[in-house]
């Protein structure tokens, strides 16, 4: 939490519409749209509101506290921490999890039981299906771990080259799939970020996967235009600056002339 969102914290988005929020998140939809209908994002800004911390939007809709701080978050949660006397165990692995007279009983790797009505688990960023097992005991099924949000290396590729350059506006997409996402795009030293690189990953994770993560990528760098009318743009503009030459020329000949007559 502390270096989300460059270390301001974006802690929700400004779209108060629970199916086009749902479409955000490419393999969860129908589980957060059930989730919306309890919490959503004008809860989110209510409940910080609530306990001293403005929020605002940016015109990419992400929103931060006014602050620009992510402590002022992370004080928010551990003042709310407090106040219901919450314990957090640090440095303590769940072994195991099993259920004893309709309670879960938490096995650590601390040698504690620890017992709950219910749990939430968050699991991270497990990378290997093998590290679920503790939690497949309990009959959940678990889905093949793969990466998301991640930027694109193109090792020697001459573009890196332009490393630092930012093009505001760019389509970007992988050859082979229909997926594609328009944004931010940033060249790095080592190849392709920014929000709409991120985007793509996130939303072509499994085929990207399928694929052992060598694939092609096609930018358009002007998605405004398509062929025909970056064709059609680039003629008007090349027959304006050749008018727009004729007549300086034009007129300096004029000038030259007018000249000579004194």
């Amino acid at each position: 939490m502390k270096v989300s969102g460059g270390g301001r914290c974006n802690l929700t988005h400004a779209c108060f519409d629970i199916v086009e929020m749902s479409k955000r998140y490419p393999r969860g939809t129908h589980f957060v749209k059930k989730t919306f209908h309890q919490f959503f994002t004008k809860d989110t800004i209510e409940w910080f509101k609530e306990r001293g911390v403005e929020t605002k939007a940016e015109a990419d809709g992400r929103m931060f506290p006014v602050t620009n701080s992510s402590q002022t978050i992370i004080d928010c949660l551990l003042r709310e921490v407090d106040q219901y006397n919450v314990q957090i165990n640090m440095q303590c692995e769940v072994k195991e999890i099993c259920s004893e007279a309709d309670m879960f009983v938490l096995q650590t790797s601390t040698n504690q039981k620890l017992t709950a009505d219910y749990i939430c688990i968050a699991t991270g960023g497990f990378p290997k299906a093998t590290m679920f097992e503790w939690l497949k005991n309990t009959g959940h099924t678990i889905s093949a771990p793969v990466p998301s949000l991640f930027t694109f290396n193109l090792p020697k590729h001459p573009i890196t080259q332009l490393m630092g350059v930012s093009v505001a506006d760019a389509m970007v997409k992988i050859a082979g799939i229909k997926l594609q996402q328009r944004g931010p795009v940033l060249i790095t030293h080592w190849g392709l970020s920014g929000p709409a690189t991120l985007k793509l990953s996130a939303y072509a994770a499994i085929e990207l996967a399928d694929k052992n993560w060598q694939f092609d990528i096609l930018i358009n760098w002007l998605p405004e235009y398509n062929e025909h009318s970056l064709k059609e743009f680039f003629y008007n503009f090349v027959m304006k600056a050749v008018l727009n030459c004729c007549i300086i020329k034009t007129l300096l000949v004029c000038h030259s002339g007018f000249g000579n007559s004194f």
